[in-house]
């Protein structure tokens, strides 16, 4: 299981709420109520960042800390998931997370990704920089 965990923080300009029906990553993959996650606890973080990873960290911001230490827990962060209502001239702001499987790692490129968040009514684009693990090809 890999998952991708985004904060973002989500302005409502519009005089009229909006509901968030789904997320895309790329254009390529789909975030629904279906393939979303909830924490109730805590999400441990199970993965040992590759070594390629753990240079790019040091190279970038001068530290890493192995994802096998890490944990995401309920209290630390707001959450953001599909079916949230944002008020009108409001915002959200939130971690985002979303569970998948290969298909999600090879949706992501390293660097700018586009992330679509869509509402009944209209499609938001919005481009964020996403540092991948690098996921050694023998896993």
């Amino acid at each position: 299981m890999f998952y991708l965990i985004i904060y973002v923080k989500i302005n409502n300009l519009s005089h009229t709420g909006i509901t968030i029906s789904n997320f895309i990553i790329n254009n390529k993959f789909l975030v629904s109520k279906l393939n979303t996650v909830e924490i109730e606890k805590e999400l441990p973080l199970k993965y040992f960042a590759s070594k390629e990873s753990e240079s790019r960290d040091l190279k970038n911001y001068g530290h890493a800390v192995p994802m096998s230490f890490t944990a995401l827990r309920h209290d630390d962060y707001d959450f953001i998931n599909v079916g949230n209502r944002i008020e009108a001239k409001s915002s959200i702001e939130g971690a985002i997370i979303i569970p998948g499987n290969q298909s999600l790692y090879v949706a992501v490129d390293e660097g700018i990704n586009k992330l679509t968040i869509v509402t009944p009514d209209k499609k938001f684009d919005t481009y964020i920089k996403i540092d991948k693990t690098v996921i050694p090809s023998n896993s």
